[in-house]
């Protein structure tokens, strides 16, 4: 069973199906995740069922660290976006799913992390995974962005 059908299984269960002539988001995180999460998550299972034979608290231990952080990156595969309004706004949605509707004029720097970048805008912090799949027409706002912030300042 390929990737993408996984992907779109589990877009179905959630009610979030997407078409394949456009993107999840405009900036989104890839279906590679997903697969990483199933398997953290499946060894996560079998360890634990393992554990109630073994009675090894060691295995309890990394069966609920395998579950935790395959939670952790399904919501982040899930949740952790950028999609465009419009010309003037996008929304950010936090790997915990929460929003903020920010606007590009905002955005006034861009710090690139080891394995992230962080996009500040305006008192926000925007996180975005070196892994992140990003839209050309949302890397041009960004750029849009900087290029109108030096015109003004510069």
């Amino acid at each position: 069973m390929s990737l993408k059908v996984i992907a779109r299984l589990v877009e179905k269960i959630l009610d979030k199906v997407h078409q394949d002539d456009e993107p999840r988001a405009d900036m989104y995180l890839p279906d590679r995740l997903l697969s990483m999460a199933i398997v953290m998550g499946a060894a996560g299972l079998v360890l634990g069922a393992v554990n109630l034979v073994a009675r090894k608290y060691v295995l309890l231990a990394v069966a609920v660290l395998l579950l935790v952080f395959g939670l952790a990156v399904f919501l982040a595969w899930k949740n952790q976006s950028i999609r465009i309004v419009d010309e003037e706004r996008f929304i950010y949605k936090t790997f915990l799913g929460r929003e903020k509707e920010m606007r590009f004029e905002d955005i006034s720097a861009l710090r690139k992390n080891r394995d992230s970048m962080t996009l500040f805008v305006g008192e926000e912090k925007v996180h975005i995974e070196s892994q992140a799949v990003m839209t050309p027409r949302l890397a041009e706002k960004i750029n849009q962005a900087f290029r109108q912030d030096e015109a003004h300042h510069g």
